[in-house]
């Protein structure tokens, strides 16, 4: 199944601007501290709601900011 990202993230003077699109198959992601990893992996498990994006699995929509769609994480059923 395709996941598909294109998510804005503010909280006070930090914005992560995050997009991924990828296939099947194991995913990681380096950086320096304070780039946005553990931000990302947040926005895409829905613990964090974006400020601007979506987010959809397949065919699935998790988040949609402008239709105001987040699907808990709870329901997300990815790991």
């Amino acid at each position: 199944m395709m996941l598909k990202a294109n998510l804005r993230y503010r909280r006070g003077d930090f914005e992560l601007d995050f997009k991924i699109e990828t296939g099947p198959g194991v995913i990681g992601l380096f950086g320096p501290s304070g780039a946005g990893k553990s931000t990302a992996i947040h926005l895409l498990a829905g613990l964090l709601k974006p400020s601007h994006g979506s987010v959809s699995l397949g065919d699935i929509v998790l988040d949609d900011f402008d239709r105001r769609l987040h699907t808990p994480c709870h329901r997300r059923r990815v790991s």
